[in-house]
C-alpha cells in the first residue's frame, strides 16, 4: 500500500464574507461562530438541544463552558438545518471511529467542529474534513508538551523559530485538523507525522493513500487555525450573522 502524503501551508487571514448556497458540495464551508455575538441569546438556542446535550450543559461547572457549549450545539443545528432541509431538533447525531460525529439520515454530508476561547469554528463539506482552532495562550507552557506531541523535527523547527509558541500551535492545530479529518485517535498518532511546512509522508500506519492538503492561518492575531482537506477544495469562509435567522 503507498503512503499517503500531506502537503502543509500558511495562508493570509480570509476575509469572512462568503454567502453559501448550502449545497452540500466538495467545496467546504467553513462558518466563524463569535461566541461574544451569541452569549445574550443562549436561551434562543437551548429548545434546539436533544436531551443529552441538555444533560452535558447541566455537568459543566464554569459558565462560559455551559454557554460555549450551548451556542456550539445550537449553532451547529441551526446551520446543519440549511444544508439538508430539516427543522434543527429534528437532527439526530451518531458517533462513528474515535466518537467522530455524523449526521443519521445526512445524505453524504460530513461535518467537524472546534471550540475555543470566544470562537466555535463549523466545517461543512460532502468530503472527510478537519478544523482545529486554538486560542494562542501566551501563559501557556507549550515546552512541557513538545515532547509528548512532535517529532524530532518538529521540536528543532519550534524551538529555533523567532515566534517559537506561534509556530507551536501551528504545528499543533495542522495535527489534529488531519487526525479529526481521519477519524484517527490524538493519542495513538500525533508524535508518527510531521506537519512542517510543505510536503511531507504518512506513515503507513495511518491506512490513507490519499493525498491531503492543510492550510493554516492566524486569526485576529490570537488564533490558529488549520483545516485539513483530501486534494484539494474551494473553501468559503462564512461568518454567523450572514446566516438569516441567527440573533447577533
Amino acid at each position: 500500500m503507498t503512503a499517503g502524503k500531506i502537503f502543509c501551508e500558511n495562508i493570509h487571514e480570509p476575509v469572512w464574507n462568503s454567502l453559501p448556497d448550502y449545497s452540500i458540495s466538495p467545496a467546504i464551508d467553513l462558518w466563524r461562530i463569535s461566541i461574544k455575538h451569541h452569549k445574550f441569546s443562549k436561551d434562543q438556542y437551548t429548545p434546539l438541544l436533544s436531551r443529552e446535550e441538555r444533560l452535558k450543559v447541566k455537568r459543566y461547572h464554569q459558565q462560559r463552558d455551559k454557554l460555549r457549549f450551548t451556542l456550539g450545539k445550537g449553532l451547529l443545528r441551526l446551520i446543519l438545518s440549511r444544508y439538508l432541509g430539516r427543522s434543527p431538533e429534528k437532527i439526530q447525531f451518531g458517533y462513528g471511529i474515535n466518537n467522530k460525529p455524523f449526521v443519521k439520515e445526512g445524505a453524504n454530508l460530513q461535518f467537524n467542529v472546534s471550540y475555543s476561547h470566544n470562537y466555535v469554528m463549523i466545517a461543512i463539506s460532502s468530503e472527510p474534513v478537519g478544523v482545529d482552532i486554538e486560542y494562542i495562550n501566551p501563559a501557556f507552557d507549550y515546552p512541557m508538551v513538545m515532547e509528548s506531541c512532535f517529532m524530532r523535527e518538529e521540536i528543532q523547527v519550534i524551538q529555533q523559530d523567532l515566534s517559537p509558541q506561534k509556530v507551536f500551535f501551528q504545528s499543533w492545530t495542522r495535527k489534529e485538523a488531519l487526525l479529526k479529518a481521519t477519524s484517527l485517535g490524538l493519542d495513538d498518532y500525533l508524535r508518527d507525522f510531521s506537519c512542517l511546512d510543505g510536503m511531507q509522508e504518512l506513515p503507513k500506519k495511518f491506512g490513507q493513500t490519499g493525498n491531503w492538503r492543510i492550510k493554516t492561518f492566524v486569526m485576529e492575531q490570537e488564533y490558529q487555525v488549520s483545516i485539513a482537506q483530501e486534494q484539494l477544495q474551494t473553501i468559503r469562509y462564512c461568518k454567523d450573522d450572514l446566516l438569516p435567522g441567527i440573533p447577533a
